[in-house]
């Protein structure tokens, strides 16, 4: 069976889990710490890995304070591309 093209969707979400796992290993942030950075349980954050289109606004801006990503990164989350002014 020929492969099948990966929706911008999926691409997306593996981009929001790998910059947020890459960060967490840089910075030596466990599961447990981002967690309650975002306020949220260990179990609500696997939940949301798995499913990052589930993150709301305020648990990425919350992770954010805690990860310090690049603008550039947290404008990718949301679907915008970067611009430099």
């Amino acid at each position: 069976m020929p492969k099948l093209k990966e929706s911008p969707e999926a691409i997306a979400q593996r981009k929001i889990r790998g910059t947020i796992a890459a960060h967490c290993e840089e910075q030596d942030v466990t599961r447990g710490e981002l967690a309650r950075a975002a306020r949220m349980s260990r179990c609500t954050l696997r939940r949301r890995m798995e499913s990052p289109m589930d993150f709301t606004l305020g648990e990425l801006f919350a992770m954010n304070r805690k990860l310090k990503f690049e603008p550039e990164e947290l404008c990718a989350f949301i679907g915008i591309k970067g611009s430099k002014r």
